[in-house]
């Protein structure tokens, strides 16, 4: 079923169905310009049932998060300031 799933997900990632800035839940697909390598690492799971795309697809989701949030963060806020709030204001 997961695999089923994968290659509906992963096969609109790859063909730009899902192409907009906006997620799954209604808020901002800051990685939306990542969807076609997720897709492909989805759907090459899809093919071959092997969970190490999976795995591989959780750790560059982890890491472009990583580098997204403190570059956002030093652009934002400057190098060296605290985090941000939702609003885009700091933290007290």
């Amino acid at each position: 079923m997961l695999r089923l799933f994968a290659s509906v997900v992963g096969a609109r990632w790859v063909l730009g169905h899902e192409d907009g800035s906006v997620g799954l839940f209604g808020g901002p697909a800051w990685w939306a310009d990542e969807r076609p390598f997720h897709g492909l690492l989805w759907s090459t799971y899809a093919i071959s049932g092997n969970n190490n795309y999976l795995l591989a697809d959780v750790w560059f989701g982890a890491l472009n998060w990583l580098l997204h949030s403190t570059y956002s963060r030093h652009i934002v806020n400057g190098p060296g300031k605290g985090p941000l709030r939702s609003s885009g204001t700091m933290e007290a």
